[in-house]
């Protein structure tokens, strides 16, 4: 996959396999527009079924999903088999961007209420 060798070369030429971490955390302010829709979401839940719903037009490495109970709701990417290893710097930067845009859905929603959030690989 082009994108996975791109992110490869990176790595190689900065020496640095967690440079996604950096490069997610230096946050324009620009998204698309799957990232408006869930910025601009009313409400987490909504943000997180926004996510799902749109991510699949832009990515074709891995799919999200959201499994909720009572008393928790957990957020999930899962990465596809893609035949060679997902690049650590995708998978850093698509955490750190989930975690500024909840950050940011939280701040942006009034009817929010969290116990708290964590964040695992």
């Amino acid at each position: 996959m082009l994108l996975f060798r791109v992110y490869n070369e990176i790595e190689k030429q900065l020496g640095h396999p967690h440079f996604g971490f950096e490069l997610a955390s230096h946050d324009s302010g620009k998204y698309s527009i799957a990232g408006y829709i869930v910025l601009k979401s009313a409400t987490v839940r909504d943000a997180a079924h926004n996510a799902i719903r749109y991510y699949q037009l832009i990515s074709n490495c891995s799919e999200q999903s959201l499994i909720e109970n009572e008393e928790e709701a957990q957020f999930i990417t899962r990465y596809f088999d893609m035949g060679c290893n997902i690049p650590n710097a995708m998978i850093d930067g698509g955490l750190v961007s989930g975690y500024l845009m909840l950050k940011n859905t939280f701040q942006n929603s009034s009817k929010t209420q969290s116990k708290s959030v964590h964040i695992s690989i």
